[in-house]
């Protein structure tokens, strides 16, 4: 289905980065074997009033899209950098025009923009990453760092010299495990050692608990500190910071994100806070609960406290070894448990893996409908502005012990209702949501009923 999973049949892309101001570089996987393409990127935005652009010295094309929507023109140019000067080229015409000055094109009502070349790489071509491929086929890394702090201090800092890593515990998908040890090596040669083993093991996947606010920046203070270059891009780059939020219903989590060229971070803490947002009984987002919560916990597993990690260190040093080693082994089986959805959504959606880890839904379902729109060149409506609602309608009309006990459900409810009476926004003129929706509440019905049938415990999971 092109709506659903793009206009490109190209399989088994693991990986797109920028590779330069005109090129995007394209990974694929075949068994054990990653090879890789360029292609051309023509960078675009949608744009209200012609006028705007008119004057801009650039090379760039303007085409005149289908319907009458609020963003009727798509402007194309041939370098990355000459679209965000066509950007502020706008930006400086509205505030000459407008008296009420725009700080940011984010505040422009004229412009329509997605700000990351490789979702509007994804957009343009219809490709998607993973076609083709089952979740075990990638490879995935799993990554843990413990840490050192002097006497005076309960926990380690990075921007302190006197603390430092003392172990990196690595495994993978495929039954490799690792540990880099602060007892026979010094800091800069643990960090030297970490970036030979992810360049030679080349993993498409590097996951952690807790691994975007914890230890990837750590890990950069401390080779700033020891004059290390982490060089772990499948590119020969070091990985890219930028902090951001997240939102499960009502919480809000911020953090500091991280890419790395060519492969894809996964957080397994921001995906346990995900799935409790429908649950709400976790007590804890830690490892450790999280772990026990689905049953992946081993009985004889290590549990040493944050403040007694220095101690272990100086005295139990095995001890502290076996802790950092289960704790890559949890977040591997954590990451086997809650990040297929993720992986498959990305075989739908024009968004890089951890970025699919990252975003919610309301983004997921406008990126289907940008895409279909792009690829029909029609032109897309304002964001209209959100009303408050009160919520369904409930009732108790008897309480206590009430038999016999008849079940009676809805399958898929509310998407249901909306098929059953053509409910969708009043903008998309060209019915996209509607067929979206369909397709989805079949395809998950129909699931649902193969996973009743199904035995086998793994294909189960799966579906």
């Amino acid at each position: 289905n092109t709506l659903l999973f793009g206009h490109s049949t190209d399989e088994r892309i693991v990986a797109v980065h920028q590779k330069d101001d005109r090129t995007m570089r394209i990974y694929f996987r075949e068994d054990d074997t990653i090879h890789s393409e360029d292609a051309e990127l023509f960078p675009f935005f949608f744009l209200a009033e012609k006028h705007l652009i008119q004057g801009f010295d650039k090379k760039h094309w303007v085409k005149k899209l289908e319907g009458n929507a609020c963003y009727q023109y798509l402007c194309a140019f041939e370098e990355w950098s000459a679209m965000w000067e066509a950007v502020r080229f706008i930006l400086d015409k509205v505030n000459k025009l407008s008296e009420q000055k725009v700080e940011s094109y984010q505040a422009l009502d004229s412009l329509f923009l997605h700000s990351d070349p490789i979702t509007q790489y994804l957009m343009q071509t219809g490709r998607t990453l993973f076609k083709g491929m089952a979740f075990e086929e990638i490879h995935r890394l799993q990554l843990d760092i413990e840490t050192y702090s002097g006497v005076s201090h309960k926990f380690s800092n990075a921007n302190r010299s006197s603390d430092r890593i003392i172990i990196i515990a690595l495994s993978d998908n495929r039954g490799w495990q690792h540990l880099i040890d602060g007892k026979k090596l010094n800091e800069r040669e643990m960090l030297l050692d970490l970036v030979s083993i992810i360049t030679e093991k080349d993993p498409d996947v590097i996951e952690g608990h807790n691994i975007y606010n914890f230890d990837i920046p750590y890990i950069l203070k401390r080779c700033e500190l020891n004059n290390v270059q982490l060089k772990i891009g499948r590119d020969g780059s070091t990985p890219r910071s930028f902090d951001t939020r997240a939102s499960y219903a009502d919480r809000a989590f911020e953090y500091t994100a991280s890419e790395i060229a060519g492969r894809h971070i996964i957080d397994t803490m921001l995906l346990v806070q995900s799935y409790d947002m429908t649950k709400r009984n976790m007590e804890s987002y830690g490892l450790k609960y999280a772990a026990k919560y689905f049953g992946i916990a081993s009985e004889n597993r290590t549990c040493i406290r944050g403040d007694k990690i220095a101690w272990y260190w100086d005295n139990e040093a095995k001890t502290l070894m076996d802790y950092a080693l289960d704790d890559v082994i949890e977040t591997g089986k954590l990451s086997e448990q809650l990040s297929g959805t993720s992986f498959y959504l990305a075989q739908m959606l024009p968004f890089s893996y951890g970025h699919v880890a990252r975003l919610g839904s309301a983004a997921k379902i406008e990126s289907l409908m940008v895409r279909e729109y792009l690829r029909l060149k029609h032109s897309i409506p304002k964001p209209g502005v959100g009303t408050q609602t009160t919520g369904g309608y409930t009732d108790i009309f008897l309480t206590g012990i009430i038999g016999p006990v008849i079940h009676a459900d809805v399958e898929s409810l509310y998407p249901s209702i909306m098929i059953s009476k053509s409910i969708a926004p009043a903008s998309d003129v060209l019915g996209v949501f509607k067929q979206l929706l369909k397709v989805l509440t079949t395809s998950r019905l129909a699931t649902k009923r193969k996973m009743k049938k199904m035995e086998d415990a793994q294909e189960k999971s799966k579906l």
